[in-house]
């Protein structure tokens, strides 16, 4: 009889993915939203935990603070064109436009092509999501190795006849070592920006310099008599 459940080794390992995606934010994608002409605030889905960006028909709408908006635009009612939005993810995740849209826009493909043509059509709400373990899930590279740290950390810790405190705290030290390597690895390859152009010489080779006449041709008229 094994001294651990089923149960108990997929619910350990939900918490250790929970917690990884915590601190770590890694699960992006994408949703067209459907937007209706004069309203200005929309309820998103229980699984956005952040937004990285929204994109008004291609283009890029700046976040905004409630603090700012009720300071400095004193929750205003302008039409138009959005700008801004803000978002607060405690209790109802609602997203705010401003100023209030003043279209109604539907999505191109049904959310078909979010990467692609749809981005000049659609309002696109970029964001990082929370796990569900199955299609949704951190990178399956490092995914079986990490969890496992974590996993055998619960179990050892639990009180009973399995309980083990040496082991306990061999794979505590293991899940946190491991946490915190893959973790800064996917924020150099999703977050840290990337320089797509030169800024100066970065070999030990120089441009050519201008050129220049030979010496005994300086001051020398090119015709006669001057």
């Amino acid at each position: 009889m094994s001294l651990w459940t089923s149960e108990s080794i997929i619910r350990y390992s939900q918490e250790g993915e929970n917690d990884f995606s915590e601190e770590y934010p890694c699960l992006l994608t994408r949703i067209s939203l459907t937007i209706t002409k004069n309203v200005s605030t929309y309820t998103l889905a229980d699984d956005v935990k952040s937004i990285r960006r929204i994109s008004w028909q291609g283009f890029k709408l700046d976040p905004l603070s409630q603090r700012n908006m009720r300071e400095v635009f004193s929750y205003a009612t302008q039409v138009g064109k959005p700008y801004w939005y803000v978002f607060n993810n405690v209790g109802a995740n609602n997203v705010r436009f401003f100023p209030i849209p003043d279209s109604n826009i539907s999505p191109a493909s049904g959310g078909a092509n979010l990467y692609g043509s749809d981005i000049k059509s659609d309002v696109i709400i970029e964001y990082y999501r929370v796990p569900d373990y199955a299609n949704y899930v951190i990178p399956e590279y490092f995914r079986r190795r990490l969890l496992k740290s974590y996993v055998m950390n619960m179990c050892f810790a639990k009180e009973g006849q399995g309980q083990n405190v040496k082991n306990r705290d061999y794979f505590r030290q293991r899940w946190q070592y491991l946490k915190a390597k893959y973790g800064i690895f996917l924020d150099e390859v999703h977050n840290k920006p990337r320089k797509l152009c030169l800024n100066g010489i970065t070999s030990s080779q120089f441009f050519p310099a201008a050129p220049v006449l030979p010496v005994s041709r300086f001051g020398i008229g090119i015709d006669d008599g001057y």
